[in-house]
């Protein structure tokens, strides 16, 4: 969550993790079980929730506050995120895909019900507001179906099967034992993802090696004007010491 807001003191909320604590609620009180993020001047709210597993996600219930403030649940984006690794956390979660799933346009005081447009996948669910006013979550519950569920079946015919979009397998994937790329050890990037990196090591061994050259060349030219110098000074030197008769 981008912030957390204090609340007074006896009330309980307002971190992230009441948002899907099974608690739907979103009536005031001393138990205010919602995640209240932080009016902010230059940070636009922000909540997400690692599934901790790659999911084809096809319907999102948010439940917002039902005594006031619909304005706390207005104006966000429901983005399904697939990282390009599992080393990709909350801060860098925008270097992954991001599938637009819904976009709220109109204020809501009952549950808010989303139908994601088909294969909508990732690991994260980011919900984002377009503005800088608070964002208030309740509860938010997402139904889908986990991509690896081939592999627990024993059905998986090849890597492909495993493939999560991200452009990421893991290499030396047997028949019917695929491995997804959500290990981030040892795996085979995407055709596309492989050149970039191949092209980026060229052109680093280029600029090494023209770097080196540059360094022979200077030391050369250094060399030769210390030979130049050198014989300059021993030529002042004899004829310094010549005595026309």
């Amino acid at each position: 969550m981008s912030s957390t807001y204090e609340p007074p003191e006896g009330f309980h909320c307002c971190n992230s993790e009441l948002a899907v604590d099974g608690e739907k609620s979103g009536w005031v009180g001393p138990d205010f079980l919602c995640a209240h993020t932080v009016f902010s001047d230059y940070q636009q709210p922000w909540w997400a929730v690692d599934l901790q597993n790659v999911y084809d996600i096809n319907l999102i219930h948010i439940h917002g506050r039902t005594d006031c403030c619909p304005n706390h649940l207005v104006n966000f984006d429901v983005e399904v995120i697939m990282p390009t690794c599992t080393c990709n956390r909350w801060n860098n979660l925008d270097e992954g895909n991001t599938f637009q799933c819904h976009y709220q346009a109109t204020e809501s005081q009952t549950k808010i019900t989303i139908n994601c447009p088909p294969n909508t996948r990732g690991r994260f669910v980011r919900i984002k507001r377009r503005d800088m006013i608070n964002l208030v979550i309740c509860e938010i519950e997402i139904n889908g179906t986990p991509l690896n569920s081939l592999l627990h079946r024993d059905e998986a015919d090849s890597n492909a099967d495993c493939h999560m979009r991200s452009g990421h397998t893991k290499r030396n994937c047997p028949q019917g034992q695929c491995v997804s790329a959500m290990q981030c050890n040892d795996i085979d990037k995407h055709p596309q993802e492989k050149k970039q990196v191949n092209d980026a090591a060229e052109s680093k061994r280029q600029i090494e090696k023209d770097l080196s050259k540059f360094q022979t060349d200077l030391k050369a030219k250094q060399l030769l004007e210390k030979q130049v110098s050198s014989s300059f000074i021993s030529v002042i030197t004899t004829f310094g010491q010549f005595q026309p008769r």
